[in-house]
């Protein structure tokens, strides 16, 4: 156990975390992948102001067909929704691995958008570094009207456990519309109008080459931001904190650090793979002091 100076510190700065109010009846769990692809399009359908969709990838399968289809039958039933999507710009543009970059992802935006002319979804390609070996876009949270669903999950067979195969990933559904629309406004100010940031579903989109430059100014950017809001919530009461941050020096990586030494009985990890930054490796192994 860490001395009481040494974790009071870091209690402070969680305590110093702007909060928001959250009411523990808006806090719903999900424990099925097929849960999660039910409670997205369900949400879906009924939307009447706002569908951001951010994930790594939608994926041209039965899944993400299902989802796309679903976006634009909500879009053509209530043309005042704003819908987006966004995915990562790499990976939207090449085949599964060893397959031909041919009928892409991307390709498929694109047939989608000629065949329901009159229905604008755009679908935005996050390009955070010049190589999707280097890094890809790992945003969490569908952000529909005034609730976030958050999850890790991509959008594709596997993940929405659409066959006999499935990847499970963690699934929560928080209504909040103060987080919802600071979660928003970042995207908007951040994502859908950043320096390189292109959308897909168009065919006289720029090649990467062409936009190289525009990706390195725009990974520096994406360092220096955050979510900028005025908590309305004290240490006493149920709250929510968003995070958003990019590289080993961010708030998000930072809080991390902070709230790994305050955990008293449980400690519990969840990750696809366990490469952890050095700094909290030694949070975990270091012996209390």
């Amino acid at each position: 156990m860490l001395s009481k100076f040494k974790r009071n510190k870091h209690q402070q700065h969680l305590a110093q975390l702007p909060k928001l109010s959250q009411s523990v009846d808006d806090i719903e769990f999900f424990y099925a992948p097929a849960d999660f692809r039910q409670a997205l399009l369900a949400r879906i359908a009924q939307a009447t102001q706002r569908i951001c969709i951010i994930a790594l990838y939608l994926e041209q399968d039965d899944g993400g067909k299902g989802i796309l289809q679903a976006l634009y039958d909500a879009k053509r039933q209530r043309p005042e929704l704003d819908v987006q999507v966004l995915v990562d710009w790499h990976r939207a543009q090449r085949g599964r691995i060893g397959v031909a970059a041919s009928n892409t992802n991307a390709d498929w935006y694109c047939r989608m958008a000629q065949e329901n002319p009159g229905v604008d979804i755009p679908v935005y390609g996050v390009p955070v570094n010049t190589r999707e070996a280097l890094g890809v876009l790992h945003f969490k949270g569908f952000i529909i009207d005034d609730s976030v669903l958050y999850s890790g999950a991509s959008l594709n067979d596997v993940y929405l456990h659409q066959h006999d195969k499935y990847r499970y990933d963690r699934y929560q559904c928080i209504r909040n519309g103060k987080m919802a629309d600071v979660m928003f406004d970042w995207v908007e100010n951040n994502l859908v109008q950043g320096r390189g940031v292109n959308r897909l579903d168009r065919a006289d989109r720029p090649k990467s080459p062409e936009i190289k430059n525009d990706i390195r100014q725009y990974r520096q950017e994406l360092r220096d931001s955050s979510y900028h809001f005025i908590g309305n919530a004290d240490d006493d009461q149920l709250s929510v904190t968003p995070l958003v941050g990019l590289g080993k020096t961010s708030l998000l990586n930072k809080t991390i650090f902070h709230l790994m030494p305050c955990a008293e009985h449980k400690l519990t990890i969840c990750t696809p793979y366990f490469n952890l930054p050095a700094l909290l490796v030694r949070n975990i192994i270091q012996p209390a002091a």
